[in-house]
């Protein structure tokens, strides 16, 4: 592969696919790895995307980020409407939002620990290894782009688990998807059907449809953006979702257990209670 073979890759892909920078920079980089690992093997090639440009990203704007986030009426029906077509992945889009968690953190959640060599053999691979804490009230070893993170569980969250565990929705090691049924990387792609036919069928109050880009990710932003309008310290927020970027923060802001769980109670959806 030269690089003028990447340099055509890239433009067949951003011209012809209508593809976006972030996924060509995500295929970069897988090549610029496979080059890596054959160099730690011994084969001394240079990896050919090193001399290409990389497409320039384009900068989301106000707007863009806004439409990330989920209104209020389209908050209200397309949860009915999930309740009406799969409760377990209404249960899972209340957890996303009361979390702030990544959906395939979620998704990948246990009810137990796992053993410290399987859980090892897992982190390796870079799979999650989360799980349910409750001596903690919160969720341990989430996470797998950061050193591993404790979230605190918000009482509805907290609520959601147990509801889960007494009605035996999910049989398996895992709170929301059965065992074997979701991807490896992204296993809430178990409630992807059902949830793009809720998303089609859900009406708002004037009769519109719900927007078609809402997406798993829709409730994480949501869940951050909310976090900043109840008053949650960005710090704490920060470290909640899992976005510890700011060094001197992550050095010198410490939060125990108890001051992550009081941060995220301020978490507040009222038109959700009244729903």
């Amino acid at each position: 592969i030269k690089p003028m073979d990447i340099h055509n890759y890239i433009e067949h892909r951003r011209n012809k696919d209508e593809v976006g920078a972030s996924k060509i920079y995500q295929e970069l980089s897988f090549i610029r790895m496979v080059y890596t690992t054959a160099k730690n093997w011994g084969v001394n090639i240079e990896s050919p995307e090193l001399h290409i440009a990389r497409p320039k990203r384009k900068k989301a704007s106000r707007e863009d980020k806004l439409d990330r986030v989920i209104k209020k009426n389209e908050m209200i029906a397309f949860l009915n409407k999930m309740q009406e077509y799969r409760p377990l992945l209404h249960d899972f889009l209340t957890f996303l939002l009361y979390s702030g968690m990544r959906p395939s953190e979620a998704a990948s959640l246990r009810w137990e620990r796992l053993p410290v060599k399987k859980e090892r053999d897992l982190t390796n691979k870079r799979w999650h290894v989360g799980y349910y804490d409750p001596a903690r009230h919160g969720l341990s070893r989430i996470g797998t782009k950061t050193v591993p993170r404790f979230v605190p569980l918000h009482p509805v969250a907290e609520k959601i688990i147990e509801k889960i565990a007494t009605t035996d929705q999910v049989k398996g090691e895992f709170i929301f998807v059965p065992d074997g049924r979701g991807d490896v990387q992204r296993p809430y792609h178990f409630f992807r059907q059902v949830f793009r036919r809720a998303r089609r069928d859900t009406l708002l109050p004037d009769k519109t449809k719900l927007r078609a880009n809402i997406d798993f990710y829709s409730f994480r932003h949501t869940a951050r953006s909310r976090m900043a309008i109840c008053g949650i310290q960005d710090s704490a927020a920060e470290i909640i979702i899992g976005h510890e970027n700011d060094r001197m923060v992550g050095t010198y802001t410490h939060y125990t257990d108890d001051d992550l769980i009081n941060e995220i109670k301020k978490l507040d959806y009222p038109w959700l209670d009244k729903a």
